[in-house]
């Protein structure tokens, strides 16, 4: 782990694995309450007082007092989880408190952290997944395994709106699969958007950024130059590959249009 908790990366990893911790700690109380079974109860405290002990070593590059605070939740988990450990009955009120404890401290690294103008790009993914369910019902959106990273505020907006237009698009092509996902690249945050539509024909594709008239009742694809311009304004870039049935009639899973938007990521500049 690194040093600083002023780093969205490292916010991102200490936070993350905080809400790990406490997802474990809920669904092991849940087995407890219905089961009775103890079993995860060794690894749970081996891999909470190791977390403890990262975020405590973490802490010290914090101003003293927000330090003082963090810290009296850490000793509270750690001491929590520390009895549990080593009770071999009547721990349930001591897993209560550890529960309670974890969601202290992440709530206070949510309001203390200096990147809350920001968002995570995997929680950008599931919004945007989640906001286009209903509308278009009969195209699946999944979303493939990702890093994540964190994007300004702004730029997210953006991006619902962009996202929005090309899954829009996908579906009036035919699309009956979407597939969003995101990978980093040194100081950028990649976001792809892959359809299995019937792709974009090769004689307009050098007019797509341009604006022009598409098939569908004579539209026009002006949104395209300003989602292209929006996107460049914040220092970022969105271009596509694609492929038709008649380039590739043997391989129907390369027929679609892939969509790849890059931006800086947040706190690199």
């Amino acid at each position: 782990m690194g040093k600083t908790l002023s780093s969205p990366d490292q916010f991102c990893t200490i936070t993350t694995a905080l809400r790990g911790l406490l997802d474990q700690c809920e669904s092991g109380n849940k087995t407890l309450i219905r089961t009775g079974n103890t079993e995860w109860l060794p690894e749970l405290t081996r891999t909470g007082i190791g977390l403890v002990d990262d975020v405590m070593d973490l802490s010290k590059d914090l101003p003293a007092s927000l330090k003082h605070d963090l810290m009296n939740i850490l000793v509270v988990m750690n001491g929590r989880l520390e009895i549990i450990d080593t009770l071999g009955a009547g721990y349930e009120k001591h897993m209560n408190a550890l529960i309670a404890a974890t969601r202290q401290s992440i709530d206070f690294l949510d309001s203390t952290n200096s990147t809350r103008n920001i968002i995570r790009g995997l929680e950008l993914m599931e919004n945007i997944q989640d906001m286009f369910v209903n509308p278009y019902q009969a195209l699946e959106i999944r979303r493939a395994d990702s890093d994540d990273f964190f994007l300004d505020l702004d730029a997210s907006k953006l991006l619902i709106s962009v996202f929005s237009n090309l899954i829009k698009n996908a579906a009036e092509a035919g699309a009956t699969v979407v597939r969003l996902s995101s990978h980093c690249d040194q100081n950028w945050g990649i976001l792809l958007l892959q359809d299995d539509g019937k792709g974009i024909p090769p004689d307009i594709r050098g007019l797509v950024w341009g604006g022009y008239t598409h098939g569908k009742d004579g539209g026009k694809g002006l949104g395209m130059p300003n989602m292209k311009k929006a996107i460049q304004d914040l220092g970022g870039d969105i271009s596509f590959t694609s492929c038709t049935e008649t380039e590739d009639p043997e391989d129907p899973k390369h027929h679609g249009t892939t969509f790849r938007l890059s931006l800086p990521r947040a706190g690199t500049a």
